[in-house]
């Protein structure tokens, strides 16, 4: 009796949390329709484009998706670096350690050669089949989307490493003088992220985002070279143009609500779902997953989908204000404080660790990107004021109307600028904070974007 009575009670929690967690679903399925938002991948999936539109098509992409794995395999390491005789780390494209020694000194020490141009001969074709590729209007790739999070982006490595050999050409063409050369390596990667940030899906938004911040520095060394034709200047500034990394980012965060609650769902309606996600992760093999899994109740899955669609619907998509080019940085900061205050061990949240990334790290992340694309765009219009004018504007309102509108992120307010006594200028935004503070930079541990103290600065630092 007391077995039919433990067995008895069990079914009931299982019927009644089964119960609570439908309606629940139910209620911010509601909301969601509403919102204008989707909870399925379907809606959000980038509709076919003919192969010839289609960048992903070009034979040198299509490789990566090939079904023969040796193919796809050998597409995806042909733009890999030769790894350094003595098994240094690569250098890198930032400030080298050692003082003296610039971003091609480095290289040239990391990879055994004295002329990196000639080096990287060896990519030229494919340097070339992909610069045509990025032209296509369009990037569909083959992603099985309905797979969630185990669907494969076999290019997304790839094209990263890819994007370090386009700006290694263009950092040696500016070193060796050729200064007319390098606009075309920097409008390709510019292009390149742009192709790839069309994907609804947020590792693609990092990429793409990586790519980019990796480019800019190319802008500031190219003005001070000062060899840039007219043309040159407005190649660069048209593909600066295009990009928008906080509306693809917030796009993004749409499809990873999506893909949460698509995967969720599977959950709560296949426990054996729940037995190989648990498998993946490392899990000892000779445990029965999928027995442990039929004891969760799917009310519980219910409710944690419910409260992780619930987070994105009322406080992360809202933080994000595309048309006005804004993102509310303290709401998203008390929002990730909120989440790590209210994990603890419910089980109507203990998939929020897993499943949530630090959403005031991905504004902040989004944010720095596209506004140093903005800082690259207004340098370049500040060097085509001074050309005209033999000096600086005064202030950023004399020029045109799309740059001296742009604005700063986090405040809405203009982008700060003055001119400098020796003739050059301070150009920042006052970075996540809202503080202006004077274009100085974050420095010390945790010198990065994401720090409270200090300005987003240009040219980067």
């Amino acid at each position: 009796m007391g077995a039919v009575g433990l067995a008895t009670l069990i079914a009931a929690v299982f019927v009644i949390e089964g119960w609570r967690g439908r309606r629940a679903w139910a209620e911010v399925n509601e909301l969601a329709r509403s919102s204008g938002e989707v909870l399925t991948l379907a809606p959000l999936v980038p509709a076919p484009v003919p192969d010839e539109e289609n960048f992903a098509a070009a034979p040198v992409i299509a490789a990566l998706f090939s079904a023969d794995e040796t193919i796809a395999r050998e597409a995806g390491e042909r733009w890999n670096l030769p790894k350094s005789a003595d098994e240094k780390n690569e250098p890198g494209f930032g400030p080298q350690k050692e003082p003296g020694v610039s971003v091609p000194d480095a290289w040239r020490a990391y990879l055994g050669t004295d002329d990196l141009l000639t080096f990287l001969e060896r990519y030229a074709a494919d340097m070339e089949a992909i610069s045509v590729a990025t032209r296509r209007p369009h990037a569909r790739f083959p992603i099985r989307y309905e797979d969630g999070f185990a669907a494969k982006l076999p290019h997304v490595g790839p094209l990263q490493k890819v994007s370090r050999i386009f700006r290694l050409r263009a950092e040696a063409r500016l070193e060796r003088g050729l200064a007319h050369e390098a606009p075309a390596d920097l409008a390709t990667l510019l292009r390149l992220a742009g192709k790839i940030n069309e994907d609804p899906i947020l590792i693609s938004q990092l990429t793409a985002r990586s790519i980019v911040v990796q480019a800019l520095p190319l802008v500031g060394a190219g003005l001070a070279d000062g060899g840039w034709s007219e043309a040159d200047l407005g190649l660069i500034e048209t593909e600066l143009a295009r990009l928008d990394l906080v509306g693809s980012g917030w796009r993004s965060l749409r499809g990873e609500l999506a893909g949460v609650s698509t995967i969720l769902m599977q959950f709560a309606k296949e426990p054996e779902v729940i037995a190989a996600a648990i498998s993946i992760v490392g899990e000892p093999a000779q445990t029965d997953h999928s027995v442990m899994a039929r004891f969760i109740p799917s009310g519980w899955i219910y409710q944690n989908a419910t409260f992780v669609a619930r987070l994105y619907l009322e406080e992360i998509l809202p933080a994000y204000d595309v048309k006005a080019r804004r993102v509310d940085f303290a709401r998203l900061t008390a929002l990730d404080e909120r989440m790590h205050l209210n994990r603890g061990l419910s089980p109507y949240r203990v998939l929020v660790g897993i499943l949530m990334p630090a959403m005031h790290n991905l504004g902040a992340n989004f944010a720095s990107g596209q506004t140093q694309v903005n800082f690259a765009r207004i340098a370049i219009g500040l060097e085509r004021w001074k050309r005209a004018h033999g000096a600086y504007p005064e202030t950023l309102a004399e020029l045109s109307a799309p740059l001296a509108g742009l604005r700063d992120y986090g405040t809405g307010e203009p982008l700060r600028y003055r001119r400098d006594d020796d003739g050059g200028y301070l150009l920042y935004a006052t970075g996540v904070d809202g503080v202006d503070d004077g274009g100085s930079p974050p420095k010390g541990r945790g010198s990065n974007v994401y720090a409270g103290k200090g300005d987003w600065v240009w040219p980067p630092r």
